[in-house]
């Protein structure tokens, strides 16, 4: 009785702290370290806003689009060609990066997992460049905020690719240019089967206890 009790507790304690979480993904491609920034288990949200911060005395930010002023950086496959970007940066005099994207109601909501945007690096001499995430927020379609989990520190080695002509990430929105590789994949089906699982898992303790207090036959 007391087993299955801990085993309860430890599937309501996972299901309760599930939630959306930041992974980093590198490639070396065409002399550039580019760095994805997956979001991963989230549920109907309509927007999403990233900061990072970087070693710019070690590290530089490659500039996707140079047909706009200052440096952008490429938006990720999370929302489609449907986005908005509210904001796309990086300032090379403080080491900031930017990009914040959202989609407009009536557009169907995203659930599942995909990059937020793609930050390519090259490096200034050998050293291993630090980025750190200072801010990663998702947003509903009332306007309400939540933070995701994330690495504080990532730490950029230099790319061993050689440099080629085209420096645009594979599986990145750019302005102008659309390659979906990172699809958005539901996980309502996975969520399904840990609350069938923890139903069933109610009913078996609930027909444990009726047992045990069941009162024993007159012999």
């Amino acid at each position: 009785m007391k087993f299955l009790h801990v085993i309860y507790l430890s599937l309501f304690f996972h299901l309760s702290w599930a939630g959306p979480e930041l992974e980093v993904r590198t490639e070396d491609k065409n002399g550039v370290r580019w760095l994805y920034f997956v979001v991963t288990e989230v549920d109907e949200i309509y927007g999403a806003d990233l900061e990072l911060k970087y070693d710019h005395q070690k590290i530089q930010v490659v500039d996707v689009d140079n047909k706009q002023s200052g440096t952008q950086v490429a938006r990720g496959a999370l929302f489609g060609e449907q986005a908005y970007e509210v904001s796309n940066y990086a300032d090379p005099r403080t080491g900031t990066v930017r990009i914040a994207a959202s989609i407009l109601h009536p557009a169907e909501p995203v659930s599942g997992s995909g990059a937020v945007a793609v930050v390519g690096f090259k490096h200034s001499g050998m050293e291993v460049g630090k980025v750190e995430v200072s801010r990663m927020q998702l947003g509903d379609k009332e306007g309400r905020l939540t933070e995701v989990s994330y690495p504080k520190t990532i730490a950029v080695e230099k790319a061993l690719s050689e440099a080629g002509s085209e420096q645009q990430p594979i599986g990145a929105y750019v302005p102008g240019t659309a390659q979906i590789t990172n699809q958005v994949v539901q996980k309502k089906d996975n969520m399904l089967i840990y609350a069938v699982i923890a139903l069933l898992l109610v009913i078996v303790i609930l027909l444990a206890v009726l047992l045990l207090r069941r009162p024993k036959p007159a012999v």
